[in-house]
């Protein structure tokens, strides 16, 4: 078995290394020192856990969540396994084991071994650690002195140096300081008193150190491809206080690509997003790339990806105004006060078919012969295949030969971009009223006089990198304005008031069911927004309206709550 083990060592590759060269002589000695460590193990143990968890895996080997056999040693809490458990660990490393192998969830057996001992200290439970005791025997010197490591209880004793850590990729420790002793002090205090400048100069170095250790354990968490690792470092990690620095944009980049295969991937990228806090998305290098990429993860039927596009277009609360990005706005202010967003269903565009309101329905546009879009307008989904059997557009008669269906706006963006603008990249001032129309209850005359309009939201927002009135796709993701980011708002604001249902109350004559009629989350308070955006509904005024009497009313609002003492 000693010639076995000292075989097998010599030649094992890295912990979690997935197949191991089937030769001979390592053959051999794995087979040695599974029976080696396997036999003791058995010996002495008086229950089935042992057995039952890592019996079956030898060194060097790993199961699908990256546990080796010494992982599963080290999980367990003290009891009457601990000592078979104990033993069992003395053989995994004496034959070669890694105390330090990193599995999917970002722990090693030593940070699994000390979370357990950490944790029933918690519960005041303090009976010896056997397995943790023989994994800190086996700890290198540089590693053990980062921490403070100590072979009895208090096991982590400090003070933490973040470099040293960094620079033995202990990624393991790392996360377990992080999580479970974030007051841990990363400098020694009983050391000569400094002055005050100088202490806190240190403490900001050792606060800089340990940002940068997470962050290399991020990275680190990314290039393995482990998820759940990803999301214990960022959850560890400070808020930002400024712009993403390059690397911090790349990690999200690769999060957002690794999201196109495991979805568990968006997860991570919805906790780095959030790091911006009011930054918002703009944090990330603009935020265009970020969106982009999530409105293609919402196209492929991402469901998590269309809720996040939702999240990082119009805020958490699905409010542009509580976006950090779209709320900063041309004019200082956030959309919500310098437009109205209730919609009136009245005004909708209705199918040239059945009359009935288009954006209700799930509209269609034609294709030609050649599979290009025949015209411009759309029905609805149950009209669409009489006019296709018909050959002809019921409003422009052009020959049909198929029909497509015009994709959610908020489910895919860029499907929807694609089919109005016929795959050209660009979208004419027709295109986008017709295309606004069949998923919105707008005017389609009213919608084309406000986009000729030389103060028109078309010239003053939605085109201003396409040129010639045209709207590129970066005018439509542009966050700051942008078509997509209107049409987010609206249809939010639609769902609100189906959700409401009914007409708006007249303040003069129920005062008191109009205040209800728009306090959504029915606490019993209106904001400013909420205020404002019942002074339109009750006015009946919608963004496409003349800009002056908006701001008028906007105004008289604004005058009103501030004469009654309130900000």
């Amino acid at each position: 078995a000693a010639e076995g083990r000292a075989r097998a060592t010599s030649s094992l590759g890295s912990p979690n290394e997935g197949r191991l060269d089937e030769t001979p002589a390592r053959k051999r000695g794995l087979s040695a020192v599974a029976q080696a460590w396997s036999s003791e193990a058995t010996e002495a143990q008086t229950g089935p856990a042992v057995s039952a968890r890592c019996s079956t895996l030898l060194v060097g080997r790993a199961d699908s969540d990256g546990h080796t056999a010494l992982h599963h040693c080290a999980r367990l809490p003290s009891g009457d396994d601990a000592a078979a458990a104990a033993k069992a660990a003395a053989a995994l490393l004496q034959a070669g084991a890694d105390l330090h192998a990193l599995a999917a969830s970002g722990d090693s057996p030593l940070s699994a071994a000390l979370r357990t001992a950490l944790r029933a200290e918690q519960t005041g439970d303090f009976r010896p650690a056997p397995v943790l005791q023989a994994l800190i025997a086996a700890t290198e010197q540089d590693i053990a002195s980062s921490i403070g490591l100590a072979s009895s209880a208090p096991w982590i004793r400090g003070p933490v140096d973040w470099a040293a850590l960094q620079a033995t990729r202990s990624y393991a420790l790392i996360l377990l300081i992080a999580e479970e002793l974030p007051d841990l002090p990363s400098f020694d205090l009983e050391e000569e008193e400094e002055d005050e400048e100088e202490e806190n100069q240190e403490q900001s170095d050792q606060q800089a150190a340990r940002v940068e250790a997470l962050q290399e354990t991020l990275c680190q968490a990314v290039l393995r491809r482990f998820p759940g690792m990803s999301l214990r470092a960022l959850a560890t990690l400070p808020p930002l206080r400024d712009r993403a620095t390059s690397a911090e944009f790349n990690l999200l980049l690769q999060c957002l690509q690794l999201a196109s295969e495991d979805e568990r991937w968006l997860e991570a990228v919805a906790v780095q997003l959030r790091r911006s806090g009011e930054l918002g998305v703009q944090a990330w290098h603009g935020g265009q790339q970020v969106v982009r990429s999530l409105a293609d993860l919402a196209g492929r039927g991402h469901a998590k990806a269309q809720d996040l596009l939702v999240e990082v277009a119009l805020g958490p609360a699905g409010d542009v105004s509580s976006s950090g990005a779209a709320a900063s706005g041309s004019g200082g202010a956030p959309c919500c006060e310098r437009e109205p967003r209730v919609l009136f269903a009245d005004r909708a565009t209705e199918c040239a078919v059945c009359f009935e309101p288009l954006y209700c329905s799930f509209p269609a546009f034609f294709c030609g012969a050649d599979g290009r879009r025949a015209c411009v307008h759309y029905v609805c989904s149950a009209c669409a295949d009489a006019c296709v059997h018909a050959k002809e557009c019921p409003i422009c008669r052009k020959e049909v030969a198929s029909r497509r269906w015009l994709p959610s706006p908020e489910a895919d963006p860029r499907g929807w971009f694609e089919a109005a603008s016929d795959g050209r990249g660009t979208l004419e001032a027709a295109e986008l009223c017709h295309a606004v129309s069949a998923c919105l209850p707008v005017s389609e005359d009213l919608l084309m006089k406000a986009i000729e309009h030389e103060e028109g939201p078309l010239k003053r927002s939605w085109a201003r990198r396409g040129g010639g009135g045209l709207i590129s796709e970066e005018d439509f993701f542009d966050l700051d304005g942008g078509l997509f980011v209107w049409i987010l708002a609206h249809r939010r604001e639609l769902y609100r008031i189906q959700k409401r249902g009914g007409r708006v109350p007249d303040i003069r004559l129920d005062p008191t069911g109009w205040f209800d009629y728009w306090d959504d989350a029915g606490a019993g308070i209106l904001t400013f927004n909420d205020f404002l955006r019942g002074v339109f509904g009750s006015r009946q005024l919608e963004s496409l309206d003349c800009r002056t009497r908006l701001h008028a009313v906007r105004t008289e609002a604004q005058e009103l709550w501030q004469a009654a003492g309130l900000r």
